[in-house]
């Protein structure tokens, strides 16, 4: 089995937000999808990086309620993998080795 086949049975949908918007535009996002990471698009396609759970909880531990300002691109995660044409088993060691938890 590949991703791209995982993909299509759960849906072609991609929760997007751009890498301008703030930090509270993501949570609020998050929060009404119930979901946890949004994918961060930016002028250069397909996109420019990852907003997840963890990233809020790192711009609050170090600005506290200041972050909910901060655009997402001050602490999304830029070293995105992109992987829909690998067998599913072959993405398991990128997941041990690199500290990721989508790809």
């Amino acid at each position: 089995m590949f991703v791209r086949q995982v993909l299509a049975t759960k849906g072609r949908e991609v929760a997007t937000i751009s890498q301008d918007r703030t930090i509270a535009d993501a949570l609020t996002e998050l929060n009404t999808r119930r979901i946890g990471a949004l994918v961060v698009t930016g002028a250069l396609p397909p996109l420019t990086g990852i907003f997840s759970e963890r990233d809020a909880v790192r711009a609050f531990a170090s600005h506290g309620a200041d972050a909910l300002s901060m655009p997402v691109s001050s602490f999304m995660s830029d070293d995105v993998i992109i992987c829909h044409e690998a067998p599913l088993p072959a993405t398991v060691p990128t997941l041990c080795r690199c500290p990721c938890r989508h790809l």
